[in-house]
């Protein structure tokens, strides 16, 4: 589930300046937009073992699934440059809080004996989902352009949150 969840981030990540120019933007507020989420992002790593205490890194893994599908659906209907960059501004519980979770998520699942391994693995779930991302969002765009790439990857990244959905459940039943 967080594999495709990191595809659409890359897809959006990779295309936000065709994104912002579609609502009338340009490289500068492709900038900004990046450093908002940037900024956004610091408060999730600063204040996680606070967040840490109230909710299980499996919980929290799921919320930033769940907050990265909802910036997927806002960017698919985002009008405007004023709310890329409020959309931005949810990074703060997307990409900032799953760096935090999935290192917390590798420590509570695995043994102490492997997790250094479990850490490997969380980590190649982000790059296998960034790799499929370039790939796959570059045969998007050039099949159905750029708003292809928004729908696309609010299609895998809803679906990447029902399988994180899914595991959390079963793995809770078990």
């Amino acid at each position: 589930g967080v594999t495709l969840v990191m595809v659409f981030h890359n897809m959006n990540i990779t295309y936000l300046v065709r994104i912002i120019e579609k609502v009338g933007g340009n490289s500068t507020n492709h900038g900004i937009a990046l450093g908002i989420s940037a900024v956004m992002e610091i408060p999730s790593l600063f204040f996680y073992s606070k967040l840490s205490k109230k909710a299980s890194s499996k919980v929290l893994l799921l919320v930033s699934c769940a907050v990265f599908t909802l910036k997927a659906l806002l960017f698919g209907i985002a009008g405007s440059v004023t709310v890329i960059y409020l959309i931005q501004g949810l990074s703060i519980g997307a990409f900032g809080l799953m760096a935090a979770a999935k290192v917390y998520y590798a420590h509570d699942t695995f043994e102490e004996k492997d997790i250094v391994t479990g850490q490997a693995l969380v980590s190649m779930t982000e790059a296998l989902g960034m790799v499929m991302g370039s790939f796959f969002g570059g045969l998007i765009i050039n099949a159905s352009g750029i708003n292809g790439v928004l729908w696309g990857g609010f299609a895998i990244c809803s679906v990447g949150l029902a399988l994180s959905a899914i595991s959390l459940f079963l793995k809770r039943n078990k």
